[in-house]
């Protein structure tokens, strides 16, 4: 403030008449002496001071491709997110980290900006002073042109800011090792299931000719006992007519003797095997 004052009383017109100076001296004293007051006027009041602050716009470049690929992705980027962070509302900025950095720290770091608020207000980049307003609604008028160069303006300060995200998003080294690894998951989970489909499908199968052979074998055993019982029933007619040809024309009292006897035998062996 000292500074102010004594530059202020050394432009003040009285003191350039005193001084008996040219006309043309006291006027340009006077205008510097306006200014001088203006400029304080501006740095002393806190909005009128970020309006002024957010006309700096050394950072409102962006790098190149070829810039971020060539100068070196760490380097480059952190730089101009470091050039941002001075509008940043809040100063719990997460740092930008290095190649070694987690990646739930990378998370937080591109949370903290894909969210990011800033104070820039531009309100002293309107093209009109409403304080040279020749009334009311003239002043109106010229209040409510630079809020739409100061709402266009915010809008481009969004955009921009973004544009940097999305920019490091998709050179940054480390998102681009998660995507690989994500990538390979993937496939690991999509042949996993695969394998599995086809297992599910072989044991399928597996059962499927397992029930075919069975029913295989059981036909073939149907028929197998089918045809054994035809020949029992061939062999015992071929037995019956033989033995009516071996007995035709032989005694019938022989017959039934020779019969008895057999049985005969048959008890007595019987009866030996018992003892």
């Amino acid at each position: 403030y000292k500074l102010i004052n004594k530059t202020s009383l050394k432009y003040h017109p009285d003191k350039a008449l005193s001084r008996s100076e040219s006309p043309g001296a006291v006027k340009r004293a006077d205008e510097h002496y306006k200014l001088i007051n203006k400029a304080y006027a501006i740095l002393s009041d806190r909005e009128k001071r970020l309006g002024y602050d957010s006309i700096d716009k050394t950072t409102d470049t962006l790098p190149t491709d070829e810039e971020v690929t060539q100068g070196g992705f760490y380097e480059v980027m952190a730089h101009y997110f470091k050039m941002n962070t001075r509008w940043s509302v809040s100063q719990r900025i997460p740092p930008f980290g290095d190649d070694a950095t987690p990646i739930d720290a990378v998370d937080r770091f591109y949370n903290f900006w894909d969210s990011f608020k800033s104070w820039r207000d531009f309100s002293a980049e309107g093209e009109h002073d409403p304080e040279m307003a020749k009334n009311r609604w003239e002043r109106r008028a010229m209040i409510k042109d630079n809020e739409n160069t100061t709402r266009i303006r915010k809008l481009e300060e969004s955009e921009r800011i973004k544009t940097m995200v999305a920019m490091s998003k998709r050179h940054d080294p480390r998102l681009r090792r998660r995507e690989v690894k994500k990538a390979e998951a993937k496939e690991r989970g999509k042949k996993a299931k695969a394998d599995e489909r086809l297992k599910v499908i072989e044991e399928a199968a597996e059962e499927e000719r397992k029930e075919v052979v069975l029913k295989e074998e059981a036909i073939i055993n149907h028929q197998t006992a089918k045809t054994d019982k035809q020949n029992a029933k061939f062999q015992a007619r071929r037995e019956r007519k033989e033995f009516k040809e071996l007995v035709e024309g032989v005694d019938a009292k022989l017959v039934d003797e020779v019969v008895a006897r057999l049985t005969q035998a048959a008890l007595r062996s019987l009866a030996a095997d018992a003892r």
